[in-house]
């Protein structure tokens, strides 16, 4: 991390984006699940910011203030009606000493001392991350419920026409597989924030999973990737074995017919 050290207020927009040679002003590094960044500029503000915002699945706003502001009626009230967002009511929070978070996702405003406020931004831009993948894991899981479903018959029963989608299920197969690593790697980040943290970043990233619910969640999306990862192990166990019996059978029948034949053959040399 390279954040500028100010004792003014400050808006950061940051973009979630892979590794790359491109230089950022700002750069915070994750290995988890994948080698990814978090990074963008920070801008010096004079008035409270307005206007639209990143997708929240693409990048984070934090507003920075400095501790002598939150008790200023028009940095309040424009950080308020800048976090605020109509489809998302709610906004959570979270303290740490002097430093004050109030996050939703896609935007978080911080009220800290210019002193601990590089640790807090890093606290919130680690929370918000990981909350990130966690969304997206759970939108994923989700969506996959209609199409593991379909498939569950398949554990009790493969006919022959259910063959013509081994592909299809094949990818499925793997897309829960990918989940399943990517709630592992993830998994230890929701519970607790990096070690090296300060002590403020460490009770101030704590304080956000508890009020986001990470444990609780990681816990449900463990549960339910089980779930759909049992069903399609049973699945690939149970077509598996349906071609082979299949393949058992066509060769059976191969070896009947050229049976068949020989002795069609046998009959006709005696015959001649």
């Amino acid at each position: 991390m390279n954040p500028p050290s100010t004792s003014q207020p400050t808006l950061y927009r940051l973009w979630f984006v892979p590794p790359s040679e491109h230089s950022y002003p700002l750069t915070f590094s994750f290995a988890d699940p994948a080698p990814r960044q978090v990074a963008g500029e920070a801008l010096p503000l004079t008035a409270p910011p307005a206007g639209g915002m990143m997708n929240s699945n693409e990048g984070l706003e934090v507003l920075v203030l400095p501790s002598a502001l939150k008790d200023d009626g028009r940095w309040r009230e424009g950080a308020r009606d800048w976090l605020a967002l109509r489809d998302h009511p709610d906004v959570l929070s979270a303290w740490s000493g002097e430093i004050q978070v109030s996050w939703r996702p896609g935007r978080a405003v911080i009220i800290a001392p210019a002193a601990q406020a590089d640790a807090a931004l890093e606290a919130v831009v680690d929370f918000a991350y990981y909350e990130n993948e966690l969304c997206r894991l759970e939108r994923e899981t989700a969506a996959a419920w209609p199409a593991v479903e379909a498939d569950a018959p398949l554990v009790y029963n493969i006919a022959a026409s259910d063959f013509s989608r081994d592909k299809e299920v094949g990818r499925r197969v793997q897309q829960v597989l990918e989940r399943r690593m990517r709630h592992a790697r993830i998994e230890p980040h929701l519970y607790l924030p990096p070690a090296h943290f300060s002590a403020h970043g460490r009770e101030l990233g704590n304080a956000l999973r508890e009020a986001a619910r990470c444990a609780e969640r990681a816990e449900t999306a463990d549960g339910q990737i089980e779930v759909q990862e049992y069903i399609y192990e049973m699945t690939s166990q149970r077509m598996g074995e349906s071609r082979h019996a299949r393949q058992g059978f066509i060769l059976e029948i191969i070896i009947i017919a050229l049976l068949a034949v020989e002795v069609i053959l046998m009959i006709i040399a005696l015959k001649v």
